[in-house]
């Protein structure tokens, strides 16, 4: 009676994880809220035709009659669609899921719409995009704006194609990369997107708002790190594991939102968080900042000394010496950099 129960069991669960509420157009959804504003995600099954050559993802389904606006293509939504060739991705999506188009090997083309902000891992993993050599450059994978996957193998500095929008989640996780330049058209750095990669410092480009989860986990040779003034948030675990972690310039007048474990394991008594003088009393009182870094001090300011374009690309910066300390000057900003070479 017990082995029959436990089959049961693992029946019902399978039959849960392929559920969907509703089919339409050819495509099956499951209700994301069933409130308004109603929203809807596509989704798979077991029934789901992977034959199909082709897929027309609608704004808008009706059900029941309930509009539903399309938000999400979900988790694993066309996976094993060995057929489909093409996908029309609507302006409604926000977000793509998991291998969402995981081995759909016929899949050789795409355009991702500006509305979609965040990406996840595996998304494309065994795709005819991502499966075609022509479609990395110098090693890493973009699709429309959007930076997917660096391999592995690559070893001393990137720089990230200007133009990009968004670098989804996992995309340089386990990178050997020890220094990656991101242009300020990057609008979004997914969730593990650096973490266990080989990184020595880096910069955020201004307009990032926020540093989602894991981003820089267990980057175990991060000496430095500079935040843009456009920061609001840095979610849990971001800088967790990164031990060799001893600078944070912060630029953000306004105290960004820390969250649980944000730069756990840190050396705290070797841990400099620089800040703008006139909110300085403000992160020393704040919480997880003040309880992180051992020394917190005002951003100093002073004239230039001489000039240096890094990497060739098109943002150059100033650097100065002011008491014995590197700081980098760009687009008016000051950053300040110790034990890192430039």
């Amino acid at each position: 009676m017990k082995k029959l129960s436990s089959l049961f069991m693992a029946i019902l669960a399978a039959t849960c994880l392929w559920a969907y509420d509703f089919e339409a157009g050819g495509l099956f959804y499951n209700v994301i809220s069933d409130t308004i504003p109603y929203t809807a995600e596509v989704t798979n099954h077991p029934g789901f035709p992977y034959e199909i050559a082709s897929a027309i993802i609608p704004e808008k389904v009706n059900y029941c009659d309930i509009t539903y606006v399309v938000k999400r293509i979900g988790a694993g939504a066309f996976e094993d669609c060995y057929a489909l060739t093409s996908v029309t991705i609507p302006n409604s999506i926000t977000s793509i899921e998991s291998f969402a188009f995981k081995n759909c090997t016929s899949l050789i083309s795409l355009t991702i719409p500006n509305s979609v902000i965040s990406i996840n891992d595996g998304a494309f993993s065994n795709s005819g995009i991502y499966n075609d050599e022509a479609n990395w450059e110098d090693s890493v994978l973009y699709i429309s704006d959007c930076l997917i996957q660096a391999k592995r193998g690559l070893t001393g500095s990137y720089i990230v194609k200007e133009g990009t929008r968004l670098i989804i989640n996992g995309a340089f996780a386990g990178s050997n990369l020890t220094d990656i330049t991101i242009p300020n058209t990057v609008t979004d750095i997914g969730a593990g997107a650096f973490k266990y990669s080989a990184l020595t410092s880096m910069i955020i480009p201004n307009g990032i708002t926020k540093i989602r989860g894991f981003a820089f986990y267990h980057c175990t040779s991060l000496k430095s790190i500079n935040f843009p003034q456009s920061i609001t948030q840095i979610q849990r675990d971001a800088f967790r594991d990164c031990t060799a972690l001893t600078t944070v310039v912060c630029e953000a007048v306004q105290v960004p939102d820390c969250q649980h474990n944000t730069f756990a394991d840190i050396p705290f008594l070797e841990a400099t968080l620089y800040v703008p003088e006139e909110s300085l009393e403000d992160y020393k009182s704040a919480i997880y900042w003040k309880d992180y870094f051992g020394t917190i001090l005002p951003i100093a300011s002073t004239g230039t000394e001489n000039t240096h374009s890094k990497n060739n690309n098109s943002s150059s910066f100033t650097k100065v010496i002011l008491n014995g300390q590197l700081l980098i000057l760009r687009d008016g900003k000051t950053y300040i950099v110790m034990g890192v070479e430039w």
